[in-house]
């Protein structure tokens, strides 16, 4: 690279970071625009996974019903993943409350063919909250997606 175009890419990259944060987007509440839920065969049995993307997240946390029952679970930022649209994918985690979210969801599924998931995420600009329906008839369960995949746009 010349040095012209690595002058001004410093210049460039100095400049970003100097612009008030209400210009960067620092402002603005988190917006959560996807989640997942899956089912998929594991190396010791079938595997369930709960992802959420969003922008702007700091934090999160997951909320489902069942039976009268909540079950709750923080939310931590999943880094080994970063081939979304929006970036790295937020999980329940798995010393935070995963396990029982994610009976509480299989339950109400099991039960009602749906479930209600209540996604909480948070920045410094305010709190955003997403109740988010995950239907099973409206999910993939054809092979090779087995047993079956959701996918909920916001």
């Amino acid at each position: 690279m010349s040095r012209f175009l690595r002058s001004f890419a410093a210049v460039s990259l100095l400049a970003a970071a100097c612009l008030p944060a209400s210009v960067q987007g620092a402002d603005r509440p988190p917006k959560v625009a996807e989640v997942d839920y899956f089912k998929e065969k594991g190396a010791q049995g079938p595997d369930t996974e709960l992802l959420v993307f969003g922008r702007r997240i700091d934090s999160m946390k997951f909320k489902a019903s069942f039976a009268g029952d909540t079950a709750t679970a923080t939310g931590s930022e999943f880094t080994h993943v970063d081939s979304h649209r929006y970036g790295h994918p937020w999980i329940p985690d798995h010393d935070g409350g995963r396990r029982a979210l994610l009976n509480a969801i299989k339950q109400s599924i099991a039960a009602t063919g749906a479930a209600t998931l209540k996604v909480i995420a948070k920045n410094d600009a305010g709190t955003t909250k997403e109740a988010v329906p995950i239907v099973l008839s409206e999910c993939d369960q054809d092979p090779p997606i087995y047993p079956f995949t959701c996918t909920i746009k916001l």
